[in-house]
């Protein structure tokens, strides 16, 4: 077995040991749709974990990055936010991620938890820093795949979210990708994109109130109820 393998099982055990079989099985009727199996951790209990794999590998990128391919593996959800949350908490692995890495990272998440925990803890980073094309986030906006369109968003959210990001965002790539998905309907790129838009108006309202001028009557009414009060409100409702 590869060592990075030992580790992934090692970590899974550890997330066995503080699951909640009732809290799995409510993860497994909220998220219907995965593939993925649940432990029933709570968020602290990833977090805990990761950050403590994380100070071990600090000083091995390399093999933190093998840890995380291999918690993906796992097709387990909980394994799936511990390998996002180690990578984010390793700067010098996570950094050195390039969109194929990325893509296969976050290859198989089929929930929002799974798809926005990628998001702000790796594809935000990165977009805000340059390091992940504007061309990669609309090549995922494209995809037949309604989570990797959630994902295209969900970058742009939390790259726009985290005020230590937001000033070196792009704006107008970001509004090229939200306007990409204007017409979709599909629930949970219809919420990404207000959120997206929600978070982009936290540096730059004017550029929102123009898009919503621009593409008003093809946007979800959610979307159009909630960036509108945001942008009167300063909240989302």
């Amino acid at each position: 077995m590869r060592p990075a393998t030992a580790t992934a099982r090692a970590i899974v055990e550890e997330l066995r040991a503080v699951g909640s079989a009732g809290r799995a099985a409510f993860m497994a009727e909220e998220y219907a749709t995965t593939n993925l199996t649940h432990l029933g951790c709570t968020v602290p209990d990833v977090r805990r974990i990761a950050r403590s794999h994380a100070r071990a590998l600090r000083a091995e990128p390399a093999r933190a990055l093998d840890v995380a391919h291999a918690l993906v593996a796992q097709r387990n959800h909980d394994a799936r936010l511990v390998a996002y949350e180690l990578l984010g908490a390793v700067p010098a692995a996570r950094d050195g991620l390039r969109a194929e890495a990325l893509a296969t990272l976050a290859d198989g998440n089929d929930n929002w938890a799974a798809v926005d925990t990628f998001c702000s803890t790796l594809s935000g980073p990165l977009y805000a820093k340059g390091s992940l094309a504007p061309s990669v986030l609309e090549a995922w906006a494209r995809s037949r795949d309604p989570w990797r369109r959630r994902a295209a968003l969900a970058t742009v959210a939390t790259a726009f979210q985290r005020a230590a990001l937001r000033a070196t965002s792009p704006v107008e790539p970001s509004v090229r990708v939200c306007a990409r998905l204007v017409d979709d309907r599909h629930d949970h790129v219809v919420k990404a994109l207000s959120w997206a838009l929600r978070s982009l108006a936290s540096r730059d309202r004017t550029v929102v109130e123009r898009f919503l001028t621009d593409h008003g009557p093809r946007l979800a009414a959610r979307v159009r109820r909630e960036v509108t009060t945001k942008l009167a409100t300063g909240k989302k409702s």
